[in-house]
């Protein structure tokens, strides 16, 4: 985790809070262990409470993206492309139009469909290869890493966690064919997705890190 503390320290004494999406995007476990973390706190229902923001450093780095100006000159709309592998269960869950989705974690995402395919693992008695297109409406909930990224080829987009989501449309094509199954989703806004909090339209998140 050398690279990680070269990143943490440069983000500190330069005061240049960017180093922190250099960390994220650097080949180490680092993400990973960001996403388990916050996807554990996240996934206890609405919100962290607040007071944990002082004491989690997963927390503690996700607050920092939503709130530091700096992250001004990332924050993105648009459309953008996750592939992953879902289980029966979970498709059935997802295969509703009109239910909402919260992600529980970071999302990593990217700007060009046929990138966002070849993440996608082969498929499997069980499982299902799914691609979500998310419609991002709010600039600062999303963060375009291309220009400081390891794999700027990837064009990825970053979602932040805590996000809602409203599915829109569920596309099932030929099993034969490379992602059989495409869900669309549009970012909430979140004023009126805070009010529907406890609907239980609202699930858990595609949180596959794949």
């Amino acid at each position: 985790m050398s690279q990680i503390k070269y990143f943490l320290d440069k983000a500190r004494e330069t005061n240049d809070a960017s180093y922190l999406l250099r960390a994220y995007t650097a080949e180490t476990n680092f993400y990973h262990r960001l996403n388990v973390r916050s996807a554990q706190l996240n996934a206890t229902g609405g919100h962290p409470d607040p007071n944990l923001y002082s004491k989690e450093w997963c927390l503690a780095y996700n607050a920092q993206l939503l709130k530091d100006p700096t992250f001004e000159k990332f924050h993105w709309t648009g459309k953008t492309y996750r592939g992953m592998v879902i289980a029966l269960e979970e498709y059935r869950l997802y295969n509703r139009v009109g239910n909402g989705v919260v992600n529980h974690a970071f999302l990593s995402t990217s700007k060009v469909r046929d990138v966002a395919l070849t993440f996608i693992p082969p498929s499997s008695p069980g499982k299902y290869s799914v691609i979500c297109t998310y419609t991002i409406n709010q600039g600062w909930s999303a963060l375009d890493l291309e220009t400081i990224s390891e794999y700027p080829e990837e064009q990825e987009v970053l979602i932040i966690p805590n996000m809602h989501f409203r599915i829109k449309k569920v596309t099932e094509r030929s099993p034969t064919e490379r992602c059989p199954i495409e869900i669309e989703l549009e970012q909430e806004d979140m004023q009126e997705a805070i009010k529907e909090m406890g609907y239980s339209g609202f699930t858990g998140d595609l949180k596959k890190d794949y």
